[in-house]
């Protein structure tokens, strides 16, 4: 499970998103989130489930393997499909709630994400932050 932290030029003026985030996402994902709109797409390359979470809501997601931890669908670090889940554009940004009660979400980003680093890949904030 991914730990979110609100993103800020201040504490992550440093940070970098390696190069293919998105294969680093779904290497080991047997199921990666859709969203409404990308169900029809998926279909054509993916078997797409409907699952309860463990907060009691519903979930669609495309079932990329039978077996956790492996997705049949990244093979030498590139991703076999022609359809990308819109998940693993974004990764390892996300929208969350702030914290603070304000209705507007924040930008946060998954601490623990191996497709952040300090030394590689393409600065996050510009010298300006």
């Amino acid at each position: 499970m991914a730990t979110l932290t609100a993103l800020t030029s201040s504490e992550h003026a440093d940070l970098k998103l390696k190069e293919h985030s998105g294969i680093i996402f779904a290497d080991k994902a047997h199921m990666l989130a859709l969203r409404v709109t990308e169900v029809v797409p998926a279909t054509v390359d993916f078997p797409v489930v409907m699952s309860r979470m463990s907060n009691g809501s519903m979930s669609l997601s495309a079932l990329t393997s039978f077996q956790p931890q492996q997705n049949l669908f990244v093979s030498n670090g590139k991703w076999m499909s022609s359809f990308q889940p819109g998940a693993m554009k974004t990764y390892p940004l996300y929208l969350m709630k702030s914290g603070d009660g304000k209705p507007e979400p924040i930008l946060g980003i998954d601490a623990d994400s191996k497709a952040l680093s300090q030394t590689d890949g393409k600065p996050i904030f510009d010298k300006k932050g």
